[in-house]
C-alpha cells in the first residue's frame, strides 16, 4: 500500500466518523429523546457514548469504502484546479452545513448548552483543523464557516425574536459578532494545521 492510499483512506475514514458522530447525536437527540425524555439516554453522557460509537463505525466504514471514493474525489480535485473559486465555493458550503446542521439538530434541545459546548464545538475545531491540513490555502475561511451556517440558521429561525428588544436590528450584528468569537478556537486549529501542512509539503519537496 503506497503512503498516497494511505493518506486518502485516513481521510475517508475521517469523513465517515463524522457522518457517524452525526448519526449517533441524531439517534439521541430524535430517538431517546422523544421517546423517552425524562431517562439518562437524553442526557449528555448518553450522547457522548453514541456520538464515539457512531465516529468508530463511521471510521470504519469510511476506510473501507476508500477505493470507492477515490475516483469521485479524484474528480473532484480535478474540477477545483480547474477552477479555484468553484472549489472554494464548495469546500466553504460544505463546511457551512455541517455547521447548520448541528444547529438543526439541536435546535430547541433541553440540554443545548451543554451539547454544545461539550461536544459539537470540540468536533468543529477537529473539522476546522483537519480541512486545514487538507486545504492549507485560506485555513481560516474553512474554520469559520461552521459558525456561518450556525448563525443563517440562527438568523432565519429564529431572526423575528433576536431583533426584538432594546438593540433592535443590531441585534443581529451582535449574534453575528458572539459566532465571531465562537470561531475564534476553529480558526487557530485550522491555522495550526495548515502551518504543519506547508512546512511537510515544504519538507517533502526539498
Amino acid at each position: 500500500m503506497s503512503n498516497v492510499t494511505a493518506q486518502f483512506k485516513f481521510g475517508s475514514a475521517v469523513a465517515g466518523a463524522f457522518v457517524g458522530l452525526e448519526a449517533g447525536i441524531l439517534g439521541v437527540v430524535y430517538l431517546a429523546c422523544a421517546l423517552w425524555p425524562e431517562s439518562d439516554l437524553c442526557g449528555l453522557p448518553a450522547g457522548l457514548t453514541a456520538a464515539s460509537l457512531g465516529a468508530i463505525a463511521g471510521g470504519a466504514l469510511g476506510w473501507r469504502a476508500a477505493p470507492r471514493l477515490r475516483p469521485l474525489v479524484i474528480a473532484f480535485n480535478q474540477k477545483s484546479l480547474e477552477d479555484s473559486r468553484t472549489g472554494d465555493a464548495i469546500r466553504f458550503a460544505m463546511a457551512a452545513l455541517v455547521g447548520l446542521w448541528f444547529a438543526v439538530l439541536l435546535d430547541g434541545h433541553r440540554d443545548y448548552q451543554n451539547w454544545y459546548w461539550g461536544l459539537i464545538m470540540p468536533t468543529l475545531v477537529v473539522q476546522s483543523a483537519v480541512f486545514g491540513y487538507l486545504v492549507p490555502k485560506r485555513a481560516w475561511l474553512w474554520s469559520a464557516a461552521p459558525l456561518f451556517g450556525q448563525w443563517l440558521w440562527e438568523i432565519i429561525v429564529h431572526g423575528d425574536q433576536i431583533g426584538i428588544g432594546n438593540l433592535g436590528p443590531f441585534a443581529h450584528l451582535v449574534v453575528l459578532g458572539q459566532y465571531a468569537l465562537t470561531a475564534i478556537p476553529c480558526v487557530l486549529a485550522a491555522e495550526i494545521a495548515a502551518y504543519v501542512s506547508r512546512r511537510r509539503s515544504a519538507a517533502a519537496k526539498s
